[in-house]
């Protein structure tokens, strides 16, 4: 069993970098120095584990970093809260975690100095059920990603909608309350991998009673309701155009009363 939470997935195969060059803006992306969090849900047995970040040559550029290791019922729960390490280049690199025997590598990553023109993403989950057995408490960590755009939809990157509900008659007297409500809906269409439609499709359910953040050129918005669809894939989940669709967090409501 090896279960992820996170912006990347982890495998026990190591992935072959010449794998993604094909297609370079499915690699999953994150400021320069910036070590991600994230959960591993695995049936090892050891009590503990580190974690060493390789480039794309497979040679250890960060010396071996300590994670957390908690029993969740009868499997290992591997977590990391993140952190910002000094003094690398920006560049494509890859995590290795040993875990006892186990050895589990994550997809390849991208450390980038220059992210303005990308859509940021800050996630901060709750908990989670995983297979109906297994309780995550994520609500310490926070998670941060970067997504190029596509503007397929109609040459544009993102269409905005209303949605108005009303709930009574629309008069100016009588017993009856209307009660009108007006939603802001976005779409935008995000390039990303495998990995990055599982994560923008678990905000949802991971999120509840928590906070989702969406910004783009200095602009930030709190968002809710969040969907994701495929719109296009190269193959076998390694480059994605997502069709993102979210609610602002504000809204408009009224009644007659």
């Amino acid at each position: 069993m090896l279960i992820t939470y996170g912006i990347v997935d982890f495998s026990t195969v190591q992935n072959d970098y010449t794998n993604y060059q094909p297609n370079p803006d499915q690699f999953v992306k994150v400021g320069t120095n910036t070590l991600f969090p994230f959960v591993l849900l695995t049936s090892g047995v050891a009590a503990t584990a580190t974690m060493q970040v390789l480039d794309i040559n497979g040679d250890e550029v960060q010396s071996s970093i300590s994670l957390i290791v908690a029993t969740n019922d009868d499997a290992k729960q591997i977590s990391y809260l993140g952190s910002t390490l000094t003094g690398k280049e920006c560049g494509h690199y890859q995590l290795k975690i040993t875990h006892g025997t186990d050895i589990y590598y994550s997809e390849f990553f991208e450390w980038s100095d220059d992210l303005t023109e990308f859509v940021k993403l800050t996630v901060s989950p709750y908990k989670i059920l995983v297979l109906n057995n297994y309780t995550i408490d994520l609500s310490s960590l926070t998670f941060i990603q970067y997504f190029a755009t596509s503007k397929s939809l109609n040459g544009r990157a993102i269409e905005l909608k209303s949605e108005t509900n009303e709930d009574g008659i629309s008069k100016n007297y009588g017993d009856e309350i209307l009660k009108s409500t007006v939603n802001f809906e976005y779409e935008i269409e995000l390039v990303g991998n495998d990995a990055s439609f599982k994560f923008l499709a678990m905000i949802r359910p991971s999120t509840i009673n928590r906070t989702t953040y969406i910004e783009h050129n200095s602009r930030q918005k709190q968002i809710y309701n969040t969907a994701v669809e495929q719109v296009e894939n190269s193959g076998f989940g390694e480059k994605i155009i997502i069709k993102f669709t979210f609610r602002e967090q504000s809204f408009i409501s009224n009644n007659n009363e």
